[in-house]
């Protein structure tokens, strides 16, 4: 199916179904820089409304698979990358005093803003989003944008949110400062995630309140997948893949499977069971 975009709109590369009949897309007006919900018929992809997302740059959008502090089960939470573009320039970034980076909850009747949550660090723009299985705490996978690479490179690749407060990452060792995509660990272990810091060509793993606790070395990785105890992460040379043990991935154990040299791995993965 193939539907074409209007032309004030840019897709920004994450959509989701709501319901049984739509699916909302991150798209941002090319003219003023703010962001947008495009509300489409799931079958024909024709735009039937559209929502603000309150703030610039929307990346990933995610419905609540459960309820997360008072907010209800399919609430949309929207990730605000908060980077300003130029529309002859593509994605081409242009900066002020800070980004306008946020994270927001909206009614998935309507789109009205229930709430509103961003960060200390003014450089740290929200992209990625994953929910745990076993609820409470959502995972957000943040890229660095300061002018200082040194900054740039330590900056967190995590903050998680509880409901009500956006809180990085802590003990994280320097890891690019890019956090490319992020899975949350199986409901029947103690939670926590896994991101894929690309420019320091590794995985990092971390608990449910947004602890370090390891990295495994992969080339480029970035796109994610779990199901039950097995996670896959692409990369350069192919994926790496493993099982979960009792709360942490057994990386000693860990596979490399390769990838023909004329496939192309995607940033993202979406693993269909």
């Amino acid at each position: 199916m193939w539907q074409w975009q209007e032309d004030d709109r840019r897709l920004n590369g994450h959509g989701v179904h709501v319901g049984a009949t739509l699916i909302v897309t991150t798209e941002t007006d090319r003219e003023t820089g703010q962001g947008w919900l495009g509300v489409r018929d799931r079958r024909s992809l024709e735009l039937v409304d559209a929502w603000p997302t309150q703030g610039r740059d929307p990346h990933q959008v995610l419905v609540l698979p459960h309820a997360l502090g008072r907010w209800p089960a399919g609430t949309l939470i929207v990730a605000n990358g908060g980077v300003s573009t130029r529309p002859e320039t593509g994605r081409n970034k242009t900066f002020g005093d800070r980004l306008d980076a946020s994270l927001v909850a909206l009614d998935p009747k309507n789109g009205r803003l229930l709430g509103q949550w961003r960060l200390s660090d003014p450089y740290l723009s929200i992209r990625h989003l994953a929910s745990s299985p076993r609820g409470g705490t959502l995972g957000i996978a943040l890229q660095a944008e300061h002018a200082d690479e040194a900054v740039r490179s330590a900056a967190p690749v995590l903050a998680t949110w509880e409901g009500d407060q956006l809180t990085l990452a802590s003990n994280q060792p320097a890891l690019g400062g890019y956090g490319g995509d992020i899975v949350a660990f199986p409901s029947d272990h103690q939670g926590g995630f896994a991101v894929g810091c690309t420019r320091a060509d590794s995985l990092a793993f971390f608990t449910a309140d947004g602890r370090f606790v390891q990295a495994v070395n992969h080339a480029q990785a970035c796109a994610l997948a779990c199901a039950g105890d097995n996670w896959w992460n692409a990369g350069q040379d192919g994926a790496l893949t493993d099982r979960w043990t009792s709360n942490m991935p057994s990386s000693s154990t860990s596979m490399r499977v390769p990838v023909a040299l004329d496939l192309q791995i995607d940033n993202h993965w979406q693993l269909y069971i």
